[in-house]
């Protein structure tokens, strides 16, 4: 990160060497700056500059230098930190006028204050050069462009997503939840991602109403299946076209997967469009190991 503080003191006072000592600490770059030198190198020199800190010593709202330099930070939307010396209200006016500014009394109440913010400006960073890196690679930083590196289990790509700070809730254009694309196409490490990252694991799909758990159920994946369930997914949910959860495993015949989904709370007697339940099924079809797995669990529904 690159920081300037604006200052007209020549000589730094032994608060500035602190709060400029606490910066680097933090892995920061610093410049400085005197308003009065009217540089005519400043925006050239400050293109790169990420945060500001301004120690107003002097009367100086009528320097061009200083509107200027206050208009190019203002419309870089580059956060800036006042520490006042009994301003005036013309200042006030002249400065307060951006949710980018933070105004403070003093260089320790400043650097206590950044103390707490830091872990913020430190996910900027990194949600920054993520963003970057994906430009960089020719990636459009969309949630279509998500869900198909998603699909095509590209890890590297996915991880800058997340890093770059994507909405893990958005859907791509077909209005599917990136959990659920994750889910369709077997990404248990991308699910494990998503959920820590606190994904809406129970988001429903615009195309068959499914949600992650009954996709995960559908491709019979029994490991994401396991993990959804352990992470609390809800089993109650109806497809579009009227198939509970139950009634989708056992038309996988995946045993485990009946067996985690009943002993989890998903009812084997809820019927479908047609009326049949996942048991009903389970006897027309004569899935004698799924019946038994049904009916221990009938009671208990």
């Amino acid at each position: 990160m690159k920081w300037l503080i604006v200052s007209f003191e020549t000589k730094k006072n032994s608060d500035v060497v602190g709060l400029e000592r606490f910066l680097k600490k933090c892995n920061v770059e610093i410049r400085y700056f005197d308003p009065e030198k009217k540089s005519k190198k400043t925006f050239v020199d400050f293109s790169e500059i990420e945060y500001c800190i301004w120690l107003n010593k002097k009367d100086y709202q009528y320097e061009e230098s200083v509107t200027l330099l206050l208009g190019y930070f203002l419309g870089k939307n580059i956060p800036l930190f006042f520490v006042w010396n009994q301003p005036s209200n013309e200042e006030r006016e002249l400065f307060l006028i951006s949710e980018e500014l933070r105004e403070y009394d003093s260089l320790e109440d400043l650097q206590r204050a950044l103390d707490e913010r830091f872990p913020l400006f430190l996910k900027r960073e990194e949600e920054k050069k993520a963003k970057e890196k994906l430009l960089d690679m020719g990636i459009p930083f969309n949630a279509d462009s998500f869900a198909f590196h998603i699909a095509s289990n590209n890890e590297e790509e996915c991880d800058l997503f997340l890093k770059a700070g994507i909405d893990i809730n958005s859907r791509d254009s077909a209005g599917t939840p990136m959990i659920c694309i994750a889910a369709r196409y077997d990404r248990l490490e991308m699910v494990e991602k998503l959920i820590a990252a606190g994904v809406d694991i129970d988001a429903v799909s615009k195309d068959r109403g499914y949600s992650a758990v009954m996709d995960a159920v559908w491709k019979s994946n029994t490991e994401v299946v396991e993990r959804l369930v352990k992470e609390g997914a809800d089993l109650t949910k109806i497809s579009r076209d009227g198939q509970p959860i139950l009634v989708l495993a056992v038309g996988t015949n995946n045993e485990t997967v009946c067996k985690v989904l009943a002993e989890n709370g998903a009812d084997p007697r809820i019927c479908d469009a047609m009326g049949m339940s996942a048991l009903s099924y389970a006897k027309l079809f004569k899935k004698d190991n799924l019946v038994k797995i049904f009916e221990a669990v009938s009671d208990e529904c």
